[in-house]
């Protein structure tokens, strides 16, 4: 049982850190051809990872498996990392309405010849 444990662990652990490159990645700034609504979908699948991970720390929790003091960090850094990934969100919607509801500001076309 111990055994099935640690393997467990570990697989989750790497797991966290494979969705924090992934995070890293989809904040990088100076995306060249990413839309707004591309970045939105992406952090918003960042999001819902994040709120699965959370949900399986719980799990964690419920099921004895470690105890609430060595998980409690790990789920602070989860509803931290929530909280900025729905600001985000949020941000980057509204910034994009604002974009589009003001007719005298323009984007530069990116395709003329």
């Amino acid at each position: 049982m111990l055994f099935q444990i640690r393997d467990w662990v570990g697989m989750w652990l790497t797991n966290w850190f494979v969705a924090e490159l992934q995070l890293r990645r989809i904040t990088m700034k100076g995306r060249v051809g990413e839309s707004r609504a591309d970045f939105v979908h992406k952090v918003n699948i960042a999001l819902k990872e994040l709120v699965e991970t959370r949900g399986w720390l719980k799990f964690i929790v419920t099921a004895q498996l470690l105890s609430p003091q060595r998980v409690e960090r790990l789920l602070d850094e989860c509803d931290q990392l929530c909280r900025i990934l729905g600001k985000s969100i949020s941000t980057a919607k509204a910034n994009g309405k604002s974009l589009r509801a003001s007719p005298t500001r323009r984007l530069p076309m990116t395709n003329v010849q």
